[in-house]
Protein backbone atom coordinates (compact mmCIF):
# COMPACT_ATOMS: atom_id res chain seq x y z
CA UNK A 1 0.00 0.00 0.00
CA UNK A 2 2.67 2.12 0.94
CA UNK A 3 4.54 1.80 -2.55
CA UNK A 4 0.48 2.42 -3.97
CA UNK A 5 0.41 5.79 -2.72
CA UNK A 6 3.76 7.00 -2.42
CA UNK A 7 3.53 8.52 -5.82
CA UNK A 8 -0.39 9.32 -6.03
CA UNK A 9 -0.58 11.20 -2.70
CA UNK A 10 1.83 14.67 -4.34
CA UNK A 11 -0.43 14.75 -7.08
CA UNK A 12 -4.10 13.70 -5.42
CA UNK A 13 -3.02 16.80 -2.82
CA UNK A 14 -2.27 19.40 -5.37
CA UNK A 15 -5.63 18.22 -7.33
CA UNK A 16 -7.08 18.58 -3.91
CA UNK A 17 -5.46 22.30 -4.02
CA UNK A 18 -6.82 23.53 -6.77
CA UNK A 19 -10.37 22.34 -6.65
CA UNK A 20 -10.27 23.90 -3.46
CA UNK A 21 -8.83 26.95 -5.07
CA UNK A 22 -11.12 26.80 -8.19
CA UNK A 23 -14.71 26.23 -5.59
CA UNK A 24 -13.19 29.37 -3.52
CA UNK A 25 -13.85 31.42 -6.98
CA UNK A 26 -16.75 30.13 -8.16
CA UNK A 27 -19.15 28.52 -6.19
CA UNK A 28 -20.40 30.86 -2.65
CA UNK A 29 -21.55 27.99 -0.80
CA UNK A 30 -18.52 26.00 -1.07
CA UNK A 31 -16.84 29.66 -0.33
CA UNK A 32 -18.95 30.06 2.79
CA UNK A 33 -18.80 26.82 4.14
CA UNK A 34 -15.59 27.14 4.40
CA UNK A 35 -15.13 30.33 5.69
CA UNK A 36 -17.51 28.73 8.62
CA UNK A 37 -14.81 25.67 8.68
CA UNK A 38 -12.02 28.36 8.70
CA UNK A 39 -13.88 30.18 12.01
CA UNK A 40 -14.38 27.27 13.67
CA UNK A 41 -11.28 26.15 13.49
CA UNK A 42 -9.42 29.43 14.29
CA UNK A 43 -11.94 29.20 17.80
CA UNK A 44 -11.16 25.43 18.44
CA UNK A 45 -7.35 25.23 18.08
CA UNK A 46 -5.60 28.74 17.96
CA UNK A 47 -6.97 32.09 17.00
CA UNK A 48 -3.93 33.30 14.55
CA UNK A 49 -4.78 29.81 12.27
CA UNK A 50 -4.44 31.12 8.88
CA UNK A 51 -6.77 29.83 5.84
CA UNK A 52 -3.29 28.42 3.86
CA UNK A 53 -3.06 25.76 7.28
CA UNK A 54 -6.83 25.34 7.77
CA UNK A 55 -6.40 24.38 3.68
CA UNK A 56 -3.58 22.50 4.25
CA UNK A 57 -5.25 20.22 7.37
CA UNK A 58 -8.16 19.68 5.23
CA UNK A 59 -6.12 18.11 2.30
CA UNK A 60 -3.70 15.94 4.63
CA UNK A 61 -7.01 14.83 6.10
CA UNK A 62 -9.16 14.14 2.85
CA UNK A 63 -6.00 12.22 2.00
CA UNK A 64 -5.65 9.87 5.35
CA UNK A 65 -9.07 9.30 4.53
CA UNK A 66 -8.85 7.81 1.16
CA UNK A 67 -5.32 6.24 2.07
CA UNK A 68 -7.28 4.37 5.51
CA UNK A 69 -10.57 3.32 2.72
CA UNK A 70 -8.09 1.79 0.14
CA UNK A 71 -5.63 -0.11 3.04
CA UNK A 72 -8.31 -1.11 4.70
CA UNK A 73 -10.84 -2.20 2.42
CA UNK A 74 -8.08 -4.42 0.99
CA UNK A 75 -7.49 -5.75 4.51
CA UNK A 76 -11.07 -6.65 4.38
CA UNK A 77 -10.94 -8.24 1.18
CA UNK A 78 -8.42 -10.93 1.86
CA UNK A 79 -9.25 -11.90 5.43
CA UNK A 80 -12.93 -11.82 4.60
CA UNK A 81 -14.02 -15.56 3.79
Amino acid sequence: AVAQFKDKVPALGNGLAELIEKEQGANREFTAAFAAFHEKCRQSINPNLSEAAVEEMLIQHLLTERIFRTVFSNLVSRFSP
